[in-house]
């Protein structure tokens, strides 16, 4: 009985002793690791400023699968937010929202794993050259949590191992993307409301003048169609994009109108009615001539393979004011690209 009772007392000894060594042990822990990335700053913000792409290079992925996760808010920076689920005890249950991001420099994430507790993460950006110097961080605090503390102590060793990885995968999948820094790039999320169009399916060489040429012909052909009608334009004409490659460029030369005439084409005429896209799509703003639109869309798809997202269909063009009245440099052409987007 004295043995218990002394064992008793040690125990309550030993556990008053490790409150009170707790007490004066860090509540809090910070983690982080770094690795150079052979792509340009705005890719790399572009891959982590978003959930769509986490999974492609995400360290615990292929821990478990069979992960549930759910994708909400915006589909790339603040407010959007990644839950996951799952069995496994190396995964768990939790969530990361992005809470804050500056363009190709710095994002801050906040983590939440339910009881477990809160942290918050971070990616600082630096340019090293033509490559970047990426850093993935991670700090919690356990305010009077002593249990926590204790942990703490083994933070860098259990974490820092994950981190390491997924900076490993991110570099595979980052300097795989198109090297097109894409810095600048005037770029948002709409919906676009179908508009009844009149339009001509053209074809042309694959030279600026041959472009310019097949164009023109095909909107006096629309153009000459809708007086016929008496039709009305209603908003700024658009080339739709089928295909532009070595052979050609191929195209729908389309003019908004205010309806769909009374006596539609005949079905031999080159001219045809239909409606526009309708639904979710990216929208990006090209200043200056036409002969450098080319670039602008090497650095269009550059941002859509960075960020994730998934083409739903054929890009369109749309030329705000007319080439006759305004200067090359002052033009405005607003570039469509249709895409899914699973985010809520």
């Amino acid at each position: 009985m004295k043995f218990i009772k002394k064992f008793l007392l040690f125990l309550v000894l030993l556990a008053a002793l490790l409150a009170v060594i707790g007490l004066f042990l860090p509540n809090t822990a910070h983690v982080e690791r770094s690795t150079t990335i052979g792509a340009p700053s705005c890719t790399v913000f572009a891959t982590v400023n978003t959930f769509q792409t986490f999974n492609e290079w995400s360290p615990w992925h292929e821990v478990d699968p069979a992960t549930k996760y759910t994708f909400s808010g915006p589909p790339i920076g603040p407010g959007a937010r990644m839950s996951w689920t799952s069995q496994n005890p190396d995964v768990g249950n939790g969530s990361q929202e992005i809470v804050a991001s500056k363009p190709c420099s710095l994002i801050r994430t906040k983590l939440d794993f339910g009881d477990e507790g809160t942290a918050d993460a971070f990616f600082r950006l630096e340019p090293a050259g033509t490559a970047t110097r990426v850093t993935w961080g991670f700090d919690t605090d356990f305010g009077y949590n002593l249990i926590g503390r204790y942990f703490g102590l083994f933070f860098d060793s259990m974490l820092g191992p994950d981190y390491e990885k997924g900076l490993a995968n991110l570099k595979v999948f980052a300097e795989q993307l198109p090297k097109t820094d894409f810095t600048g790039l005037q770029a948002e999320i709409v919906t676009v409301e179908p508009m009844t169009i009149v339009y001509v399916t053209a074809a042309s060489g694959k030279t600026d003048s041959e472009i310019e040429q097949a164009i023109a012909k095909a909107y006096q052909q629309v153009m000459q169609f809708m007086n016929e009608r008496e039709l009305i334009q209603t908003a700024p004409p658009i080339t739709i994009n089928t295909a532009m490659d070595d052979s050609g460029y191929v195209f729908d030369a389309a003019i908004p109108v205010n309806q769909a005439p009374d006596n539609p084409p005949a079905e031999d005429s080159p001219v045809k009615i239909g409606l526009s896209y309708d639904g979710k799509a990216l929208k990006f703003i090209h200043r200056g001539p036409y002969d450098e639109l080319p670039a602008t869309y090497e650095k269009i798809m550059a941002y859509i393979a960075a960020h994730g997202f998934e083409v739903a269909g054929r890009s369109w063009d749309q030329y705000l004011n007319d080439p006759m009245t305004v200067p090359p440099a002052e033009l405005i052409t607003h570039i469509y690209f249709p895409v899914d987007i699973d985010f809520e």
